[in-house]
């Protein structure tokens, strides 16, 4: 690793590379946090015995989002509410303005490395990029966006909208007592019950990847 100047154990590799998923950006960052902290990357039972590195990871995603504009950001919320990948046109519609997509905050996005093209598909660099996003949601917050989330999923796909019911009922059950159940109605997958608190904290379950399909 250039970046540190020194030798490096290859156990520290492994579990910096594995813990960054090869991000560049990540890992880079990650080095200098670790070396001003007084970790010596040449001892491999220094970097094993350390049982945080993925918030070291998450410090850095939050340094990165904090250089985003506010557009950017609020994307980035949105997507980490979707769940699995995305269409475009189902996030310009939960963002509210489908006359004018969020091209400009995409840009700044993929720009940053936080999200990566797959496809007709938008998915997050890292992992702990939607976890750290989807945790910084205050409750009210995400209840709102995953309204959002549904009410945009039945929008845009509303002329084939049989092959998305789980995953607009799955937002809606998220959305909690925020949800309209009028708006539900439509497609008989409004919200029935809030949901059970989760042991996971404010990740959210597992939303299938056909909500953005």
């Amino acid at each position: 690793m250039g970046l540190h100047g020194g030798p490096v154990a290859a156990g520290v590799v492994d579990a910096l590379y594995s813990e960054t998923e090869g991000n560049p950006f990540f890992l880079a960052a990650i080095v200098r946090h670790l070396v001003s902290n007084g970790c010596d990357l040449g001892d491999a039972m220094a970097i094993a015995t350390r049982k945080n590195i993925p918030e070291d990871v998450r410090w850095v995603i939050r340094q990165r989002l904090s250089r985003l504009r506010r557009a950017a950001n609020d994307l980035l919320r949105a997507r980490a509410v979707l769940g699995d990948g995305f269409d475009f046109d189902v996030l310009a519609a939960m963002l509210g303005d489908d006359a004018v997509p969020p091209v400009g905050p995409l840009d700044e996005a993929l720009a940053a490395d936080m999200l990566r093209e797959d496809g007709a598909r938008y998915r997050f660099s890292h992992a702990l990029i939607r976890e750290t996003l989807y945790a910084g949601l205050s409750l009210p917050m995400r209840q709102r966006l995953h309204r959002g989330a549904a009410a945009a999923i039945e929008r845009v796909h509303a002329n084939n909208i049989e092959g998305h019911l789980s995953a607009v009922a799955a937002h809606y059950r998220l959305a909690g007592s925020t949800a309209d159940q009028a708006t539900a109605t439509t497609t008989g997958t409004g919200p029935a019950k809030q949901p059970r608190p989760s042991s996971r904290g404010n990740r959210s379950p597992s939303i299938g990847r056909q909500s953005s399909s």
